[in-house]
């Protein structure tokens, strides 16, 4: 029981910690809320309500919410057995209850509810710090990195870079290649001519996701000077890393009481963070840091519970004199401006920048606009985009696809991988950057359109590709067969969701090789390999933070709960030549039509946390008038 009581009331455990008995830990933590309860000498009706309420909590979780709202919480009996029950109190006043109701009717277990709290008033404290003004050198950089923009015309990356650059927080979302990356750099640039010995931190949920930064960062660096390209940070590690993640007691080495040593954390894919991950970063950030937060708000929100990056970055906003300062540093009259909402330059819709300009598909507009449309809600328009014969970067299978229209697609899209393993090549690089290419992206495992069976019928043409006979297939991997890892393995410095290849090794014995981001090759024993699955198919989720030239992207039979705007949209954006989409009308209309809505209350808790320091500013001022 005290285990549990750790775990709920915001103590270092986590709800995973915890033996779960074959019943599901929501009945396992429905039980000890009864008998808990029972032990306060609550009513019965009160332990049967809060037990309830509890299991439906977890479940909650479960799907990816950091609350439960329910209706009948708003009727004032229900409510009054939740507090009776001695396990419910409001948030304002917590004491050391399991769950807590806020003011909107949400029910939190206790540590989830502080972990928005935390993270608010975190990133409130950034928002609201002032800065200096710029110094003349980073405003030289400013204009330096933006000189090809024609003259009093307001450019959304140079916009971010003096946000930044005035400002502790820059929360940027924009879709696949809207110019993330580059504001990055430039960005970087900026901020070291301002203060030459910046430490920069780069950091990404992922390993897949972090060594593409580097990479990207690496490529778009090479039009800086010498001087500037030099300072540039030549390493990302994932989140967990980054914070030295002690798997054996399950905390992190870096906290509030031992700081990152940086002075500029940027972190790559945060659509990707959940709400536990990103209070222990912004926790970890030392005094006075500056953060930037890039994601796409439209992609697919955390495995785990919370929608951090969607919810800070759904509204902005400018002050009047933000407003006035940042057309100044780039040399706009503020009136171009005025299609940002009027806010308070204190609170942190001030500090969100949207990029919408996109400059990858501009020889691919189908892909764009599928997205796009997609994006939007508007599913006429992705289907006639789909049915569109006269564009050749969109196309779409036949509903329901027969096994031998999935082989063809599957064919063709790996035709580059199949052909160079047929003819004996063992290059690993050759084999993984064909491999790269193309993708399978599936929104489910299991199933008719699942990854299992896309894997099963992608792996039959790589045995008959090299003439292994059928029968073996099932039983043991093959040559050439893409694996896909399910863990970390901080000692090879593997991540979960890095791709590599088996390939045989000096004695026959096959071995995973894969790609480091500095172009190293790392050989693994297969022995080592256990928590890998093959990876021609993967799920969308997997496929964050990922580029193909071209996906196929395989929906599910009918529509359902898997299949909403966020998935597709998310599996759409991986591509950068080519999608091809298995789906029917009615799925595809259902996914549109669907946001996968993540509840929580995040953006009260920012709204207090800013009401709070208000009212702590005012306070001393309050006093001395009376």
């Amino acid at each position: 029981m005290i285990e549990l009581q750790n775990t709920v009331l915001g103590n270092s455990l986590e709800l995973s910690a915890l033996p779960v008995p074959r019943g599901g830990f929501a009945d396992v933590f429905a039980d000890h809320i009864a008998r808990w309860s029972a032990r306060t000498g609550a009513p019965s009706a009160a332990q049967a309500v809060a037990a309830d309420a509890a299991r439906r909590l977890i479940l909650a979780m479960d799907e990816g919410h950091v609350c439960l709202v329910e209706p009948k919480f708003a009727d004032p009996a229900m409510l009054q057995h939740l507090f009776d029950s001695g396990m419910v109190a409001m948030h304002t006043d917590p004491g050391n209850r399991p769950m807590l109701l806020d003011a909107a009717g949400r029910l939190y277990l206790h540590r989830m509810i502080d972990h928005e709290q935390a993270l608010a008033r975190a990133l409130d404290a950034m928002a609201a710090a002032p800065l200096a003004e710029a110094e003349p050198a980073a405003v030289i950089a400013l204009r330096e990195r933006f000189a090809h923009v024609p003259a009093g015309t307001l450019d959304g990356q140079q916009l971010a870079c003096a946000s930044a650059l005035c400002s502790r927080l820059l929360v940027l979302s924009g879709g696949p290649g809207t110019g993330k990356t580059t504001t990055v750099v430039n960005l970087l640039a900026v901020l070291l001519a301002q203060t030459p010995t910046l430490r920069t931190a780069l950091c990404a949920p992922t390993g897949k996701a972090a060594a593409r930064l580097v990479e990207s960062l690496r490529a778009r660096a090479e039009l800086l000077p010498a001087a500037l390209r030099e300072c540039m940070p030549q390493a990302a590690a994932t989140v967990h890393r980054l914070l030295g993640y002690q798997a054996h007691d399950r905390r992190f080495r870096h906290h509030a009481g031992n700081p990152l040593d940086c002075d500029l954390l940027v972190v790559d894919e945060a659509s990707m963070l959940d709400l536990a991950l990103a209070r222990r970063l912004v926790d970890a950030l030392p005094a006075g840091a500056r953060l930037v937060l890039l994601g796409d708000k439209d992609q697919l929100a955390s495995v785990e519970a919370g929608a951090v990056f969607s919810q800070l970055s759904q509204q902005r906003a400018l002050g009047a004199k933000q407003r006035a300062r940042l057309a100044a540093l780039c040399g706009v009259d503020p009136r171009a401006l005025d299609d940002i909402a009027l806010g308070d330059e204190d609170t942190l819709p001030a500090h969100v920048c949207w990029l919408t300009e996109n400059y990858r598909f501009r020889e691919q507009p189908a892909i764009a606009s599928l997205a796009n449309a997609v994006r939007d809600g508007k599913a006429d328009t992705a289907l006639a985009v789909l049915e569109d014969r006269a564009q050749t970067a969109v196309g779409r299978l036949p509903e329901p696809p027969q096994t031998a229209q999935l082989e063809t697609a599957l064919s063709e899209g790996f035709a580059e991988y199949f052909r160079l393993l047929a003819a004996g090549s063992r290059d690993a690089r050759a084999l993984l950057a064909a491999l790269g290419r193309f993708r399978v992206l599936c929104a489910q495992r299991q199933g008719a359109k699942g990854v299992t069976r896309l894997n099963q019928l992608a792996r039959r043409l790589l045995a008959q590709s090299q003439n292994v006979p059928m029968p073996a297939i099932a039983a043991e991997r093959l040559v050439g067969e893409p694996v896909m890892l399910q863990a970390n393995d901080y000692a090879l410095e593997l991540f979960n969701g890095d791709v590599g290849v088996l390939l045989p090794d000096e004695a026959g014995q096959l071995q995973g090789v894969f790609e480091r981001s500095d172009g190293r090759l790392l050989h693994v024993p297969q022995a080592r390999l256990t928590r890998s699955d093959t990876a021609f198919a993967i799920t969308v989720h997997k496929s964050q933070g990922s580029e193909f030239d071209a996906v196929m992207v395989v929906m599910p039979e009918a529509p359902g709960p898997l299949a909403t705007r966020e998935l597709l949209y998310t599996a759409l954006t991986r591509a950068r030549l080519r999608v091809l989409v298995s789906g029917s009308d009615a799925v595809l209309r259902h996914a549109i039509a669907t946001p996968g809505s993540r509840l929580g209350g995040l953006p009260d808790r920012l709204t207090e946390a800013a009401q709070a320091r208000r009212d702590t500013l005012r306070a001393p001022a309050t006093h001395e008038s009376r």
